[in-house]
């Protein structure tokens, strides 16, 4: 009996070894399977329709288990820039159509963004630099990239002539009527030499002062307001020029610009790439951004 116990024993803490080898051996794998799910990169990719230059693209964007939250694309120029081109948010979509701004030195487009259960992906696509290529007819037109842009105090006046007046009437209005009160309020008061002679004038000058300051500080925090609004909504304007383009004033200030108002155009070279944005109803619209100028020429893109 001592005999088979003695040999159980070692046989048992050899078990229990082989056990904890084995445990040990498996803790590796799992953590090396979480990592590689947690990437989600490899289930995503993004699928230009169109690379035309100096036009508006669109590409899709697909996941396996569809895509969730924020989308954002991005332009990687042959200067080394990055360039956020579209931006989105969504709920839940088994796939998105994206349209981003193209020009002759955009390589490639990067899209991130979280698929259907909430991983992080990113997808890349090379342009294909034939469709960057000469169009039918080109040599009849201006070439978009030699021309120049003016300076912004040297647009030229069609571009500049949405600066309402009323907003600077209404500031010349509120001005000339705060300038009279306080002596509107010392004449109610009672007239200056009694007030003076009574010794009451040092003590009234005081509240008379701060109500001017009052008045004059309302004065232009309204002016500003009424200036600010006359500027807010968006707005296209073109110039033609002896080139035969067409120089364009881009403003939207606090409100997107539908791209639906560059239909009549058939190329658009921007000073910067602009950035698009899922507008009202999800139709692309330029994001609210300072004023910039562009250059286009009439027609339709060409397919």
């Amino acid at each position: 009996m001592r005999a088979v116990t003695v040999r159980r024993v070692p046989a048992c803490r050899f078990a229990l070894a082989a056990a904890a080898a084995a445990a040990l051996a498996a803790v590796p794998l799992v953590a090396g399977a979480q990592s590689v799910a947690a990437s989600g990169s490899a289930a995503a990719s993004i699928s230009p329709a169109s690379s035309l230059p100096y036009a508006f693209n669109e590409a899709v964007v697909s996941s396996r288990t569809g895509l969730s939250g924020r989308l954002t694309v991005y332009g990687l120029g042959s200067d080394g820039e990055r360039y956020e081109l579209y931006r989105a948010e969504l709920g839940y979509a088994d796939a998105a159509t994206v349209t981003f701004y193209a020009w002759p030195s955009l390589e490639a487009i990067v899209t991130e963004g979280l698929d259907g259960d909430g991983l992080p992906f990113e997808a890349r696509a090379r342009l294909e630099r034939s469709g960057f290529g000469p169009s039918p007819g080109a040599e009849t037109e201006p070439d978009l990239s030699t021309l120049e842009f003016p300076m912004r105090g040297r647009m030229p006046g069609a571009l500049e002539s949405d600066r309402r007046p009323w907003p600077l009437a209404l500031l010349a209005l509120w001005a000339a009527l705060f300038s009279l009160a306080p002596l509107a309020v010392l004449g109610g008061r009672g007239r200056l030499g009694t007030a003076r002679r009574s010794g009451r004038y040092a003590t009234r000058r005081g509240p008379a002062v701060a109500e001017t300051v009052a008045a004059v500080s309302a004065t232009i925090a309204i002016a500003v307001l009424a200036f600010a609004l006359g500027h807010a909504r968006p707005d296209l304007r073109s110039a033609p020029d002896d080139s035969g383009a067409t120089l364009l004033g881009v403003r939207s200030p606090l409100e997107p610009l539908p791209l639906s108002s560059f239909d009549g155009y058939a190329r658009l070279r921007f000073q910067r790439p602009p950035l698009v944005i899922a507008g009202d109803n999800g139709r692309p619209a330029l994001a609210p951004a300072p004023f910039q100028a562009a250059w286009a020429l009439p027609g339709r893109p060409r397919e």
